[in-house]
């Protein structure tokens, strides 16, 4: 089989000759169009097959119009993977951009393009946030398509644009079945993890009945934001991907730098027994995971989309557990809100009910509960590790593959 040479020549192009923006509006209240998502692993698809939830939007005419084939940009996960080619004619919120690539870009080796460690590099040093830290109203660092246009890229011939694409498209194939196994097994491990915490917990709720969790802890929503700003305080800063990916939250992590005004780093430091839950997400359901801050962390703020937990009136690994239980993870759906991206108010989380439970009887189910899920938790984390090693193999490969580091076999496109 013929081989594509690596290549270190690739005309450099910036990314704005490749591809034009497409701002054409809905234009009216209603639409028929299918209401779009970008999702960091699958892509582009029907929002209806990422969540069951109905649109909460009245008025559809800002949304902008995607035909099938354009390339849709989350502005604010693109530098995880958050763009994709629509299968379909549809629409997308307007904080999205819709690209047309140029006879010079094929849409499939763009989207491989984008997934790439040398420009996710390039994407993320561009991030920009808007709003006003002091006034807490600072919006997720997103990056401007003038900013990514601005980005230059070693552009094979289109002959063999097409050729990495399909070549990343086969490889995929294979790693994605392999990565998906591992899912469903991860997903039933969760559910077993479920299961042993429901069975534990729910008797004890039926007996002691609940209180809102407001009455038990004291808690705060974050407004830090990643960036650095003069005159702040430098801190370290405990991410939504710190939370989301660790059930435990210790000093072995690597935080962000960062900075915080001192208002921001009293109400905002971690204690040991704080617990932490996302507020934000791309899906609903991903919004209330907990974690449980395991050492004292001198200097470690909360970051944004990220709300602190501090209990008062209740045992912390306990108010862990029962924040980790498909009871208030249910709740928690039920109640955040949003179309392309799902939020928590303050006031919600504050309603979540809790078992009205204390002392050493709610030690004593913590420990239950720790050692029950402890081996389910163990299997987990090791599959997680695993995933994980596989999908850093993707980018590796797709990185080699998009920018002539490697041999690509020339196949009929």
């Amino acid at each position: 089989m013929k081989k594509v040479p690596p290549s270190n020549n690739w005309p450099p192009i910036r990314l704005r000759f490749l591809f034009e923006e497409s701002n054409r509006r809905v234009g009216h209240a209603k639409s028929v169009l299918p209401l779009l998502s970008v999702s960091i692993h699958r892509g582009v698809l029907p929002r209806a097959d990422l969540t069951d939830r109905e649109s909460r939007a009245d008025d559809f005419a800002t949304y902008k119009v995607v035909s099938a084939g354009d390339i849709v940009v989350n502005r604010m996960r693109a530098f995880e993977g958050g763009a994709g080619i629509s299968p379909i004619d549809g629409m997308v919120s307007g904080d999205y951009a819709v690209l047309r690539t140029r006879e010079l870009l094929d849409p499939k080796f763009f989207h491989h393009l984008i997934r790439s460690s040398s420009l996710v590099g390039e994407m993320t040093a561009r991030l920009r946030g808007i709003g006003n830290v002091e006034a807490g109203n600072v919006r997720t660092p997103r990056i401007n398509i003038g900013d990514f246009g601005d980005i230059a890229v070693a552009l094979p011939p289109l002959s063999e644009q097409r050729a990495i694409a399909k070549y990343l498209d086969a490889e995929n194939v294979h790693l994605d079945a392999v990565i998906e196994a591992k899912r469903r097994l991860m997903m039933l491990l969760a559910s077993r993890t479920e299961s042993l915490i429901s069975a534990i917990l729910d008797p004890v709720t039926a007996a002691a009945g609940e209180v809102p969790l407001k009455a038990l802890a004291d808690i705060r929503f974050s407004n830090v934001d990643k960036k650095s700003v003069d005159g702040q305080v430098p801190v370290l800063l405990c991410n939504y991907t710190d939370v989301y990916k660790n059930r435990r939250i210790t000093r072995s992590l690597e935080f962000t730098p960062a900075t915080a005004a001192s208002d921001q780093l009293q109400r905002f430091s971690l204690r040991r027994g704080d617990v932490l839950l996302t507020k934000d997400s791309e899906t609903a359901e991903d919004i209330g995971v907990a974690a449980l801050v395991a050492d004292d962390l001198s200097g470690v703020v909360l970051g944004y989309h990220l709300a602190l937990v501090r209990p008062l009136h209740i045992d912390a690994d306990f108010l862990y557990w029962v924040l980790r239980s498909r009871r208030c993870r249910d709740a928690f759906t039920l109640a955040a809100s949003g179309i392309t991206r799902f939020g928590l108010r303050q006031d919600a989380v504050a309603r979540i009910p809790i078992p009205n439970v204390h002392g050493g009887t709610a030690r004593a189910l913590a420990a239950q509960l720790e050692k029950a899920v402890g081996y389910a938790e163990r299997a987990l984390s090791a599959i997680a590790a695993q995933t994980l090693l596989l999908a850093e193999h993707r980018r590796a490969l797709t990185t080699a593959a998009v920018t002539g580091q490697m041999q690509v076999p020339r196949v009929a496109v």
